[in-house]
């Protein structure tokens, strides 16, 4: 419709631009408005491409580290996904941001259509006949699906933050519960250290066992045997000492005959 309207002045946009009032402007001041208008357009046309461009810059982050996703590790894989979400943030925000910057391009262009068509017909070098075209309410009703629109958009923008906020949540939890898992992943790896350190440890103690075993039986044979020498001495002393008691016995009864042989009769009075 727009485009349809760039094509002449004989139309009625009393929101956009006030005909008559350019009509009624000299030629001149016409003329150094529509020059000043186009310079405010070719600056906000040059402005809103930068930010296309780097919009567009985003978009070919955000694809590049995506192709990255299938040949990194599941941990690197979570840090590369949280980067793809923060670039995603940025890339919607800017976006965001062009939709109004688009809207308000678009309306400068008409507006400058407008002037420069009043600015053509005036200076003879466009047809001025034919009567206004009353196009108002098919703008109006144009502004107002725009505007239905916007807050649709808006609405769906709203519902995107909102399910990105899940995303990111969720993601946040899957990294917990990875590094969870690799926790007790670790805790299992040295549980299963310890234990096949414990089993070496018993291993080894069996083996000890099994030769403190070989060696004890030789040498409770050498005890039994140390042991029936001794019991035998016992007996030998104990037969020994028995001679020595007797020996002991008739030496004392031997002195005792001596004393009493050597001892003089007492005299008789």
């Amino acid at each position: 419709m727009y485009e349809l309207l760039n094509a002449t002045d004989k139309v009625r946009l009393s929101k956009k631009v006030d005909v008559a009032a350019l009509e009624a402007m000299p030629e001149g001041d016409l003329q150094s408005l529509v020059t000043n208008l186009e310079q405010d357009l070719d600056k906000m046309v040059r402005f809103v491409n930068d930010q296309e461009e780097e919009l567009q810059l985003q978009q070919d982050d955000i694809d590049a580290l995506k192709a990255k996703l299938d040949t990194v590790s599941d941990y690197d894989r979570l840090q590369l996904e949280t980067e793809i979400a923060e670039e995603k943030d940025r890339h919607v925000m800017l976006n965001r941001t062009l939709v109004g910057q688009r809207r308000n391009l678009l309306e400068r262009e008409e507006v400058l259509s407008q002037h420069q068509a009043v600015l053509l017909r005036r200076q003879g070098l466009a047809a001025g006949t034919g009567a206004a075209a009353d196009l108002e309410p098919v703008l109006d009703e144009i502004d107002e699906q725009r505007a239905a629109l916007g807050e649709q958009i808006q609405q769906v923008e709203n519902e995107i933050a909102e399910l990105q906020s899940e995303i990111d949540s969720l993601k946040k939890s899957r990294q917990e519960q990875q590094q969870q898992l690799e926790d007790k992943q670790q805790s299992i790896n040295d549980s299963d250290s310890n234990y096949n350190a414990r089993q070496q440890q018993l291993g080894e103690g069996r083996g000890q066992v099994a030769l403190y075993e070989t060696l004890l039986a030789p040498m409770e044979e050498r005890v039994a045997s140390f042991s029936q020498s001794l019991d035998a001495i016992s007996a030998m002393i104990a037969e020994v000492q028995s001679a020595e008691a007797q020996q002991q016995s008739a030496i004392s009864n031997a002195q005792q005959v001596l004393q009493s042989v050597a001892s003089p009769e007492p005299a008789l009075v």
